[in-house]
């Protein structure tokens, strides 16, 4: 994944006379491309391969997002983003340019709405559909070849999927511990010990967890009531398999959730994000030859691997 951004000439010589100055010119630069990389990463270390929503609705150049496909942060700071339409069978129906996001209804305003787009369509960022690697819910829901492992013939490298309600079709439920420990337990029934378990859920679910009265929870590490009171990071309880974390994440959809062990999932390949390119030396900076000025790029290559998908389990159908 490749980022690349333009700084003029003249930028750079009102600070090049001095270091501390330059820094101070580039910092924003810098730290905004550092920022919509990870921010990328993330929504792809989520849901690489699978889609970032799907549509419910179209009204004009209006889209109204499946309220289980919704997670607010991969549409934030979305503008401008250049978002491709395939249909269930995997037909390219077209291209548009994001203009305009409403969190509350879930609606995304387009430039223009390709006229074959209908309901249950899946949106892609462009170029990103059979590119990038393989995401948290992808790997949860695989059955096949997985990592080059074929999961049908070796149950063992396919992770659970538990459902808290029956369907998205009106028969979703709200998470609950009682449904967040069958997670755990399935793990358990394919070799999770006594180990850490993190639960990712929305937002939405995780104040749905913490507003259940539930004896066997604890509020954050530091079991402080004041923390208690305030309000809290992270929900802590005690399950079968030993201690269980559950934290929120606007990347994460509203009809899902993600059980795993973090130890068993690996951020692996050649580079990390860098604005060292592979070849050029150290050197960030290159001038552009049609036009005054220098291009630098954030970079990275790597993927998501699980090396244990037995331990990883998908909670769907939620409500919230």
């Amino acid at each position: 994944m490749v980022l690349r951004s333009q700084l003029s000439v003249g930028a750079a010589s009102r600070a090049v006379t001095n270091k501390n100055a330059f820094e101070s010119a580039t910092k924003l630069l810098f730290g905004n491309m550092l920022k919509s990389m990870y921010h990328r990463l993330e929504i792809q270390l989520m849901y690489g391969q699978k889609g970032i929503g799907i549509v419910e609705t179209v009204t004009g150049n209006v889209i109204k997002i499946e309220d289980h496909e919704w997670a607010s942060a991969i549409w934030n700071g979305s503008k401008g983003a250049r978002i491709q339409f395939y249909s269930t069978a995997d037909v390219l129906r077209g291209v548009a340019s994001v203009v305009s996001v409403d969190y509350a209804t879930k609606e995304v305003t387009f430039d223009l709405v390709p006229g074959s787009v209908v309901a249950t369509d899946i949106l892609f960022f462009e170029g990103a559909k059979d590119k990038e690697f393989i995401g948290l819910h992808a790997i949860s829901e695989k059955s096949g070849t997985l990592f080059g492992i074929d999961n049908t013939q070796y149950d063992l490298f396919k992770a659970n999927i538990v459902n808290v309600g029956t369907n998205f079709s009106g028969g979703e439920a709200v998470l609950s511990f009682a449904k967040v420990e069958e997670a755990i337990a399935a793990a358990m029934d394919k070799g999770l010990g006594e180990e850490e378990v993190t639960l990712i859920c929305s937002p939405r679910s995780w104040n749905n967890l913490l507003t259940e009265q539930a004896a066997k929870r604890e509020y954050d590490s530091s079991y402080k009531s004041t923390e208690i009171e305030t309000g809290s990071r992270a929900i802590k309880f005690h399950g079968q398999n030993g201690t269980i974390k559950i934290m929120a994440s606007t990347f994460c959809k509203e009809g899902f959730a993600y059980a795993f062990v973090e130890k068993d999932l690996h951020r692996i390949g050649s580079c990390d994000v860098t604005f060292e390119l592979p070849g050029y030396g150290g050197e960030i900076f290159r001038i552009l030859e049609n036009a005054n000025g220098f291009e630098l790029r954030a970079y990275t290559d790597q993927a998501l691997l699980s090396s244990r998908p037995a331990t990883l389990t998908q909670l769907r159908y939620i409500k919230n």
